[in-house]
């Protein structure tokens, strides 16, 4: 008995020392600042106070344009504003509408087509809606045969073109051969009655020709985009197109000629250089790499052009029209033996350029899709390092707060924001990689995702081929789109002031390295 009584009074004790001591402990932490209770002792040189805040308005504000995206894209909307359009442009006389200031509705007209081309172009669920909606048949059928309402549909329908399974559609409804003949149209007309259509128009032809039904295309359209006669505005387009086509017509590319005029963008004049160089350089590396293949075309190509072309006549046979000076012009055999000349002559000088590219060392991709994406994301963190620093230091100087003190400050917001943008360029680029490689394996992943949570749905794809919009792909789309919003705020909230850095570093505006995707020259045997 006596021992259980001592055991009982030690244990007693030693639980009153324990609590007074918590207690202590509890009371000491009370009477420091909650931002810095659990990380560092109290400052009083107004580091804490000069600390940005959370930010929580980047979420809502992007949720906001995603719903406004949703509201656009509802069955008939995009129909009845589109006719809203044809009906105002039909009032209003040309001559007044670049004379004067445009009317309110004129502008609303003007700015809406390009505002849900972008929501289309940011998030995908929003280009699938579209694409499912009665709006589609009506841009693809109606709206692309009308004088007033293409420019309007083609404006709208060039931004969500970056989505694969958005060009499918535009296959399904015969958009993209319309599309096609109004750039047949514009190659007709002189240069300077090129405008915004037609780059749009031969932006939505390049993405086309990037599917698996774009490979029956021709290349000469792509090739005439090259050319000054297109006015300069089709370059990259053109480009693009021909990287998906090359490898199929490569008798066509040397006649046309395709690679003197892709060695002069390569080394033109800034900034041509700069924004359409590195394109024209992409192509020219991936043709350098092929060169047997295009040597072996061209000698089938003259092989079968001599045969055409037979011996040479040993006198020239003149018509009795000729020889009575009626007719000065040439017999059509004649005619068609000077153009097969002349094409072999083009197809051996235009292989000499294509020997001299590849015994420069090219490789099949260049140094920027190589090294792009990390050239990208260090210099977004270098910019929005040096963002963060001078915004911080700047608010610190607002608030009196002493000189040593902000640079401290600028340098720990400097260091957090330049890790929140190249968390997000990374992320950014990640997924443009992510979606193009594998698009079925993503949406299948989320499929999967659903059915563990219960909450059904199939996402009919198949893994290598483009996906094609369907409603239980929509929900999918839905899902990734609104991770990425949680995500954006997450990122945003951890790391200040990284939207902006991000929005604003200069690489993403000359090019993005996962974009456009240029295909690899075919192995041996590969048809």
């Amino acid at each position: 008995v006596l021992k259980r009584e001592l055991t009982r009074e030690r244990r007693t004790m030693l639980l009153n020392r324990f609590a007074g001591r918590a207690g202590a402990l509890l009371r000491r932490a009370a009477a420091q600042p909650s931002i810095r209770r659990l990380s560092a002792p109290v400052r009083t040189d107004g580091f804490n106070e000069g600390l940005p805040g959370r930010a929580y308005m980047v979420p809502v504000v992007v949720l906001g344009l995603y719903g406004a995206g949703w509201a656009v894209t509802e069955d008939g909307r995009i129909t009845q504003m589109t006719k809203d359009f044809e009906k105002t442009m039909k009032d209003v006389d040309p001559a007044t509408l670049n004379a004067t200031i445009p009317s309110p509705s004129v502008m609303w007209n003007l700015v809406w087509p390009i505002a849900t081309g972008l929501l289309t172009s940011l998030f995908e669920s929003i280009a699938a809606r579209l694409a499912l909606s009665p709006d589609m048949v009506f841009l693809c059928d109606t709206a692309l045969d009308a004088d007033f309402m293409a420019p309007t549909a083609i404006a709208l329908l060039s931004f969500p073109a970056d989505h694969p399974a958005f060009v499918e559609a535009l296959w399904e409804h015969r958009g993209v051969e319309k599309i096609w003949h109004i750039v047949n149209v514009y190659r007709t007309l002189p240069a300077d009655q090129h405008d915004d259509v037609l780059s749009n128009a031969c932006l939505i032809a390049a993405k086309a020709a990037g599917s698996p039904r774009g490979a029956g295309l021709d290349a000469t359209p792509f090739v005439w985009m090259l050319t000054k006669e297109s006015g300069g505005l089709c370059a990259a387009p053109g480009i693009e197109g021909l990287a998906h086509l090359w490898q199929s017509q490569r008798v066509s590319v040397l006649k046309a000629p395709v690679i003197a005029e892709l060695e002069a963008l390569r080394t033109g004049s800034f900034p041509a250089r700069t924004l359409i160089g590195e394109l024209a350089h992409r192509l020219l590396s991936r043709m350098a790499t092929d060169v047997p293949a295009f040597e072996a075309d061209a000698e089938a190509a003259r092989a079968y052009s001599i045969a055409m072309l037979g011996p040479m006549p040993a006198a020239e046979t003149r018509t009795v029209w000729q020889s009575t000076g009626i007719s000065q012009r040439e017999t059509s055999s004649a005619a068609m033996r000077r153009q097969l000349e002349s094409d072999l002559d083009t197809v051996d000088a235009q292989l000499e350029l294509l020997k001299k590219a590849g015994s420069k060392g090219a490789g099949a991709k260049t140094t920027h899709e190589r090294v792009g994406m990390l050239a990208d994301v260090l210099t977004a963190g270098a910019v929005g390092g040096v963002y963060g620093y001078l915004r911080a230091w700047g608010r610190a100087r607002w608030r009196d707060i002493t000189p040593s003190t902000a640079r401290e400050l600028g340098s720990h917001v400097g260091r957090r924001t330049a890790v929140g943008v190249m968390l997000l360029i990374g992320l950014q680029e990640g997924a443009a990689h992510l979606k193009r490689e594998h698009y079925a394996d993503v949406l299948k992943g989320v499929d999967a995702l659903k059915s563990s949570l219960g909450l059904g749905g199939r996402v009919p794809v198949e893994a290598g081929k483009p996906a094609a919009y369907s409603k239980e792909g929509l929900q999918a789309l839905i899902v990734i789109d609104l991770a990425n919003i949680v995500l954006l705020g997450v990122i945003n909230f951890c790391f200040p002031f990284c939207i902006l850095p991000s929005l604003a570093h200069p690489l993403q505006f000359l090019l993005p390295p996962c974009e456009p995707p240029f295909p690899l020259p075919r192995s041996p045997g590969v048809q």
